[in-house]
């Protein structure tokens, strides 16, 4: 940790700790009553202070929000039951995987892996690796599509500027609409 700060968020204190890292992209986490922003060290002073000041604020913005998210997963499952509906479940998904790869991207893929995650819905490595949240198998399956999509278009394209937004458009004209629906689901369970 490099630098600690205390703010208050309707009337409830939270310490703000910045940590440098190795990692490629800035991440902020709440947990409990801290809240963790980490940046990449190899970034320059200023897009580093820019950076923390943008994910404060999101921070910020999250605790005044209401939480009305909903449960991505059932509550009444052991944990043996989670990993079974996973290891079942994993056919389903590399096919699906595979089939919108084939009909829109084309793109060499590595593994399809379903995982737990609390951060993310999906994710695309560097090798085309693409994981998929064990939560979305819970969600209806254009939620699905839209996350799958979205990681298929990092295949093309690494980052969420314009291009890669148009990227997804093309293959899901509405999915801003299925992004909105997607943030009422929690991951947290």
């Amino acid at each position: 940790m490099y630098a600690q700060k205390e703010i208050e968020v309707k009337g409830q204190n939270y310490t703000v700790q910045y940590y440098l890292s190795e990692n490629r992209n800035a991440i902020a986490r709440i947990k409990e009553n801290v809240i963790s922003i980490t940046l990449p060290r190899r970034w320059p002073e200023k897009e580093r202070t820019n950076a923390a000041y943008n994910l404060e604020k999101r921070m910020i913005r999250k605790l005044v929000r209401p939480q009305t998210k909903i449960n991505a997963i059932p509550d009444n499952l052991t944990d043996q039951q989670k990993i079974a509906f996973a290891r079942n479940s994993l056919p389903t998904v590399i096919a699906r995987v595979s089939e919108l790869n084939a009909q829109h991207f084309n793109s060499k893929i590595g593994r399809i892996r379903i995982r737990k995650n609390l951060t993310n819905w999906g994710s695309c490595s560097s090798k085309n690796n693409i994981s998929i949240n064990f939560a979305l198998l819970f969600l209806p399956q254009e939620l699905m599509d839209y996350v799958i999509v979205h990681e298929l278009a990092h295949t093309k394209e690494r980052n969420h500027l314009h291009k890669f937004w148009q990227i997804v458009e093309k293959v899901l004209p509405n999915y801003k609409d299925r992004k909105k629906e997607l943030r009422r689901y929690s991951l947290s369970n």
